[in-house]
C-alpha cells in the first residue's frame, strides 16, 4: 500500500515543516508501508468555499504582502549581505527537502491533481498549519479524492481557539469523507468535535513520534564548539531578543541566531547574536539544538526537538498579539512546562526567567509517554484499515 501524504512540504523553507514532513514518512515506513510527500503547489490564492468578506480579508492580507515584498526588494539592495545568506540558507533547506524526504515525481495544481489519484492507495492530510482558516484550500482536505479511497488525517493545525459559523460548516462537509480525524492541538478537539462526522482524537506532531536514536541519524555533527545559547525567533518581539541577550550574557555564552527567517531583511535581526548563522539545513537546526546550553524560541518546533534533546529551554510570544501561541502553550502544558511561556511583558523578563529552575528530565514525562502511544496506535489502527478498505474493493 501507497501512501500520498499532503502538507506545506513542496518549496518549504521552513525547518519545522521540513522535518515533520520527513517524520511522516518514516513513521508510516516503519509500519510497513511506503509513503512520500505529494508534491501540490496552489494556483489560487483563495478556495472557492471561502465567504466574501473574508476573501477581501485576504486580498487586504495580500495588497500588505506585496508592500512588504517591495520594502524587502529595497533592503536586498541596500543590504547584499542579507540577500546572500537568504540565498544560502534556502538552498541547504531546499537539498534536504529534495534529497532526503521521499516525494512525488509530480509538481500537482488544484486543475490537475485529480492525475495523482492512479498512483495511491491512500491519501493522508499531514500535519502542519494545512487546516488554518487563514490558508484554507480545499486540497489539503483532500476534496480531489474519490470516496472509494481511504483517506485520513494524522495532525493536522487549525492554530486558532474558535472557528466562526462559515467555516464551521466549511468543515462538517469536507471531514464526512474522512475514515478517521485527528488534530494537532488539545484545544482544536473542542472546535471539532460538535462538527465532525467522525469522531476527532489528539495525537502527537510526527516529529514527536520519532525516537531520538532515529534523530540522531541525521542530525549534522558539532557546529559551534565553544558554548552557547541557541536563539530561532520567527517573530520580531524586541524583549524576547533582549532577554536573550541578557541570559547568554549572564550565563556567559556566545549567542548564536539565524537571522532573516521571514525571508526578508529585519532591523530586530540586523545585530542579534554573536554567531550569526545562514547556511543551515534542517539537520543542522536539529544540531543547534542538541549541543546548545538552552534555547530561547518562538517556535513550536524549536520547543520539540528541544525537549527531546533534553535542553532548558524558554519560549517567547512571537509579537504583542500572537496567534500562533496555542500550538506551544498545548505542548508545554503536555510536558509540564507551562511555565516556560514567557507570554506576558512581566515573564519576557530576566526578572522571571531566573526564577525557574531547570527542566527535571529526569522525571518521566507520563502524560506526554501516553499520548504518544495514542498517536503510534491510532497511525497504524487507520493504515491497517485503509489497508482492508483496499482488499475489499478489490473483492
Amino acid at each position: 500500500m501507497k501512501a500520498a501524504i499532503i502538507t506545506h512540504y513542496y518549496k518549504s523553507k521552513n525547518y519545522g515543516g521540513n522535518l515533520q514532513a520527513y517524520a511522516m514518512c518514516k513513521a508510516i515506513e516503519k509500519l510497513g508501508y511506503t509513503a512520500e510527500q505529494l508534491c501540490f503547489t496552489s494556483e489560487k490564492e483563495m478556495s472557492s468555499e471561502i465567504p466574501k468578506q473574508e476573501k477581501k480579508l485576504k486580498i487586504k492580507k495580500l495588497k500588505i504582502a506585496v508592500k512588504v515584498l517591495v520594502y524587502n526588494i529595497l533592503c536586498f539592495v541596500r543590504h547584499p549581505k542579507v540577500y546572500n545568506m537568504l540565498r544560502q540558507r534556502s538552498k541547504a533547506v531546499f537539498m534536504f527537502n529534495q534529497n532526503v524526504i521521499p516525494h512525488s515525481r509530480e509538481c500537482y495544481k488544484e486543475s490537475d491533481i485529480i492525475n495523482s489519484v492512479k498512483s495511491y492507495d491512500l491519501f493522508i492530510t499531514g500535519s502542519d498549519m494545512v487546516w488554518s482558516p487563514d490558508m484554507f484550500s480545499d486540497t489539503f482536505f483532500l476534496n480531489f479524492v474519490p470516496v472509494d479511497i481511504p483517506k485520513f488525517s494524522y495532525a493536522p493545525s487549525i492554530g486558532v481557539t474558535s472557528l466562526t459559523d462559515k467555516e464551521q460548516k466549511i468543515f462538517r462537509s469536507f471531514l464526512k469523507s474522512y475514515q478517521a480525524v485527528s488534530v494537532r492541538e488539545h484545544n482544536a478537539i473542542s472546535l471539532l468535535k460538535k462538527i465532525s462526522p467522525v469522531s476527532v482524537e489528539w495525537v502527537l506532531d510526527p516529529t514527536l513520534i520519532l525516537e531520538r536514536e532515529e534523530w540522531d541519524e541525521i542530525c549534522s555533527k558539532r557546529i559551534i564548539k565553544e558554548p552557547y545559547l541557541f536563539c530561532y525567533f520567527l517573530g520580531n518581539n524586541i524583549e524576547s531578543r533582549k532577554s536573550a541577550e541578557e541570559y547568554a550574557k549572564a550565563q556567559n555564552l556566545k549567542l548564536v541566531t539565524i537571522p532573516y527567517l521571514l525571508g526578508g531583511y529585519r532591523r530586530c535581526d540586523c545585530n542579534f547574536g554573536d554567531i550569526q548563522l545562514s547556511k543551515i539545513s534542517p539537520p543542522d537546526f536539529i544540531s543547534l539544538i542538541r549541543y546548545s546550553e538552552a534555547v530561547f524560541t518562538d517556535s513550536f518546533h524549536a520547543c520539540v526537538f528541544s525537549f527531546l534533546y533534553q535542553r532548558d529551554m524558554f519560549a517567547f510570544r512571537r509579537n504583542a498579539e500572537d496567534r500562533w501561541g496555542s500550538r506551544i502553550y498545548s505542548f508545554l502544558e503536555l510536558i509540564g512546562c507551562v511555565s516556560r511561556y514567557c507570554d506576558t511583558h512581566e515573564k519576557e523578563s530576566m526578572d522571571y526567567i531566573e526564577t525557574l529552575p531547570k527542566i527535571d528530565y529526569k522525571t518521566p514525562f507520563v502524560d506526554f509517554e501516553i499520548i504518544k502511544k495514542k498517536s503510534l496506535d491510532y497511525l497504524e489502527k487507520n493504515l491497517r484499515k485503509a489497508e482492508e478498505t483496499i482488499e475489499n474493493n478489490e473483492q
